[in-house]
């Protein structure tokens, strides 16, 4: 598994690499079919990891050592879920509208992920966060992937 992982990594890099050469010229049909490559592979990895995470979840609550953890961890997840959505209906879409091409700017992006980050923190109890950082994971890491998987298959562009 991990060298199939290192391996559509490096396939990655290379598109990437290649669209950088076409980078002076973005609008080619080489640019635009690099971007578009480089998309379809990270979409793919995002499902990699979505499916992976997944999977250890299940494993996780398989163990009645663990289910607690399993239970937090789902909570953080429909927290962080409930919150992008209302970010999105508060927030984004507002934004959004007032733009110039329905684009956030980098100063929006940062303020929503900050926001993100303490709204959930604000909602989940202590002895949810308290379990989660004791298992050994990293809070703000955990919050913004759940969000950032989300808004993938949701196709809702906040970050």
């Amino acid at each position: 598994m991990k060298k199939i992982l290192v391996l559509l990594m490096a396939l990655a890099m290379v598109f990437v690499l290649c669209g950088c050469n076409f980078a002076v010229d973005p609008d080619s049909v080489a640019g635009v079919a690099v971007e578009q490559a480089v998309t379809v592979v990270a979409r793919f990895l995002e499902s990699v990891i979505l499916v992976a995470g997944t999977w250890v979840l299940s494993n996780i609550g398989k163990e009645k050592s663990l289910s607690n953890t399993s239970k937090a961890m789902g909570l953080l997840f429909d927290v962080t879920r409930q919150t992008v959505g209302e970010l999105q209906q508060t927030v984004v879409n507002y934004w959004k509208k007032a733009s110039d091409g329905g684009k956030l700017t980098d100063e929006q992006i940062k303020y929503l992920h900050e926001e993100l980050l303490r709204l959930v923190k604000l909602k989940l109890d202590e002895p949810t966060k308290a379990l989660i950082v004791a298992g050994g994971a990293d809070l703000d890491a955990l919050i913004t992937g759940a969000a950032e998987s989300y808004i993938g298959v949701n196709a809702v562009t906040i970050f």
